[in-house]
C-alpha cells in the first residue's frame, strides 16, 4: 500500500484518468474529490461487497453525477439532498431500496467498537 500525505487543495494522479483531490478536512476527517472516466464506478467501501460475500448489492447502484455537470433527474442519476441527522436512518432505506447496505455497515462498526 502507497501511503502519502497530502494538505488541502493538493491532488494524487492514479493513472492517465483518475485525480483525487483533497478538498476540506475538519477533525478527523476528509473530504476527498474524485475525477474519474465516466465508466468507471468509485463507491465507498462500505458499499462493495466482501470478497467473500457473492451476491450483488441489494440495491442497483445509481450512475454518479459529476459536479460539473447540470442537476438533470434522469433515470438513474444522483440527488444531493442535506438531511437532517435525526432522519438518517429512515432516508437511507429508501434511496438504497433495502436496509441492507446501511445496516451490513452498522454491524461492522458496532463489531470494531466492541473489539477496541
Amino acid at each position: 500500500m502507497l501511503v502519502l500525505t497530502r494538505k488541502q487543495q493538493e491532488t494524487i494522479q492514479i493513472g492517465d484518468s483518475i485525480i483525487v483531490k483533497v478538498l476540506r478536512t475538519k477533525g478527523n476527517t476528509v473530504r476527498l474529490g474524485i475525477e474519474a472516466p465516466e465508466g468507471l464506478r468509485v463507491l465507498r467501501g462500505e458499499l462493495t461487497p466482501e470478497p467473500n460475500h457473492r451476491e450483488p448489492p441489494a440495491a442497483p447502484l445509481a450512475r454518479r453525477q459529476r459536479a460539473s455537470a447540470p442537476a438533470a433527474r434522469a433515470e438513474g442519476e444522483v440527488r444531493m439532498a442535506r438531511v437532517p441527522r435525526s432522519r438518517v436512518a429512515t432516508v437511507l432505506p429508501q434511496m438504497l431500496g433495502s436496509s441492507a447496505p446501511l445496516r451490513a455497515m452498522l454491524d461492522r462498526r458496532a463489531t470494531v467498537s466492541a473489539d477496541a
